[in-house]
């Protein structure tokens, strides 16, 4: 018997409701959480946006219920072994979709899901039950959470990084620190950690490894297995030492991209996937939509749809790596949005990338641009910026009139998307339908 309970109304619900079978076993509870569903239920399935602290989850927990999320559901049907997980909190979703096309040049069937928009973990699940082959999972810290309280780590977990991120969600970073930990808390002798050597916290975490660690990275090292960057090419040391292929040779851009690249390409050797092989892929793999997207050319201005970068770091990564399409200020910046509550430092790092390439800022609406603007002042920005913009063609308007043949102009909002826009994925697509709209 299952029964759904949501804090929406049935009207504002409908679109899902309307796809619901019709059953006896099925029934809803809308507009309203009910304590005594929670004592009544055996099982308890935690949308992500619900806080481990909900007190309806206390009321579960005391009344004996199992907690699950997608998640842990997916990792008890298919079983931790075939499961290649990535996290971290910038680059997991082009380092597991780069991972699985790399790995698929070996095991034809692999097979890409988990906190990618595309792809939930429940629609591929027929076809993973049907084969053989891995699964690359891009695990957020909200799904790690429920992992490491039933005590589960895939086979071979990877974490790009670690950086302050989601302290609207978690007070301290420290919490957060600890949920990204579940990835490979729970792992076994013969197991294997893909961390980043450049990182501290996840050279913190290879100290922990109970498995063996593999290290991607610039970072100097005598350690293996590696995988590196030497010379302008790609280097793994392992039982030997095999150049890969030239860094040059790549469509992905920035050297944040490199990162995920050379985490990418640990994994690929790690499953013994040919050096050839992994060079052809990373000569045609273009990146995913959203993430520094090249989405049109009007009028001379190239457009670029960087929606996903809720973190000033990723903000900082976009404009390094668009700043050299053209010389001297030639980026024009859309950001801003709801504030995360992350540390006042990010933004300061933030305002010193922007002054001395970006020559307009246009700031959506909302409590993280008034840190923004606080930032910008505080560095002593010169140029002009409009604050307090209320909607996405207000904000594409403003940005085509700053912008003059020759110049880029950045989606890359430094702030979460609450508020205005259902979700990152709704804000980046209002902009490509107002860049369409320019003509």
């Amino acid at each position: 018997h299952v029964r759904l309970t949501d804090l929406k109304t049935a009207a504002a619900l409908m679109p899902s409701v309307r796809q619901l079978p019709k059953s006896r076993r099925l029934s809803l509870a809308l507009g309203h959480h009910r304590a005594a569903d929670f004592h009544w239920a055996e099982v308890v399935v935690q949308n992500p946006a619900v806080p481990r602290e909900s007190p309806w989850l206390s009321v579960a927990r005391l009344s004996g219920a199992r907690i699950e999320n997608e998640a842990t559901l997916f990792f008890h049907l298919v079983g931790r072994q075939r499961i290649i997980g990535v996290t971290g909190t910038r680059g997991k979703s082009t380092t597991a979709s780069l991972t699985a096309a790399l790995v698929r040049r070996r095991f034809p069937d692999t097979v890409l899901a988990g906190n990618i928009s595309t792809t939930p973990m429940f629609a591929v699940l027929d076809r993973v039950r049907n084969s053989r082959g891995p699964v690359v999972l891009e695990l957020s810290s909200w799904q790690l959470e429920n992992l490491g309280a039933q005590r589960m780590s895939p086979r071979i977990a990877v974490v790009t990084n670690v950086l302050p991120d989601h302290r609207n969600r978690y007070r301290r970073h420290a919490s957060y620190v600890t949920a990204k930990w579940q990835i490979m808390a729970h792992q076994q002798p013969g197991d294997i950690a893909v961390l980043n050597a450049d990182d501290p916290t996840t050279r913190a975490f290879g100290a922990a490894a109970r498995g063996v660690v593999v290290w991607f990275g610039r970072r100097s090292s005598s350690r293996r297995p590696r995988l590196t960057v030497v010379g302008g090419s790609l280097e793994w040391v392992g039982d030997r030492t095999e150049r890969i292929g030239a860094v040059a040779a790549r469509r992905l851009r920035g050297e944040h991209n490199l990162a995920n690249i050379m985490a990418a390409a640990a994994v690929a050797k790690v499953c013994a996937v040919p050096s050839a092989a992994i060079r052809a892929v990373l000569a045609a793999f273009p990146g995913l939509p959203y993430r520094q997207e090249i989405v049109a050319v009007r009028g001379g201005v190239t457009y670029v749809n960087d929606t996903t970068a809720t973190t000033p770091e990723a903000t900082i990564a976009a404009v390094r790596t668009f700043r050299g399409l053209g010389r001297g200020r030639r980026l024009v910046l859309i950001a801003g949005g709801s504030d995360k509550g992350l540390p006042d430092a990010s933004f300061q790092a933030f305002a010193r990338q922007v002054r001395p390439a970006v020559k307009a800022v246009v700031l959506l609406t909302g409590e993280g641009s008034d840190r923004i603007v606080a930032a910008l002042r505080r560095a002593r920005f010169r140029a002009p910026f409009v604050d307090d913009v209320p909607t996405m063609a207000h904000a594409v308007g403003l940005a085509q009139a700053f912008a003059t043949r020759g110049d880029t102009v950045l989606l890359s909002p430094a702030c979460a998307s609450f508020g205005l826009f259902v979700h990152a994925f709704d804000r980046g697509n209002q902009f490509n339908r107002c860049v369409k709209a320019l003509g």
